[in-house]
């Protein structure tokens, strides 16, 4: 197993995945995760991970 690290100083780093956080409406699992190009739910997306200046700043 390899681990990779980075060091982050004063910004934030959130991760948020599909595992957790979903809704299923007539049986078909929505994720949380929009997609910015289409405006619609991720389909196959696992989790995503955003780097910003402040954790407030980020909505996942």
């Amino acid at each position: 197993m390899h681990l990779h690290y980075c060091q982050i100083v004063e910004k934030a780093v959130v991760t948020s995945g599909n595992y957790e956080k979903y809704v299923i409406l007539d049986g078909k699992r929505y994720s949380h995760i929009i997609d910015f190009r289409t405006e619609y739910p991720f389909t196959g997306v696992v989790s995503t991970t955003v780097f910003a200046p402040k954790a407030e700043l980020v909505n996942v």
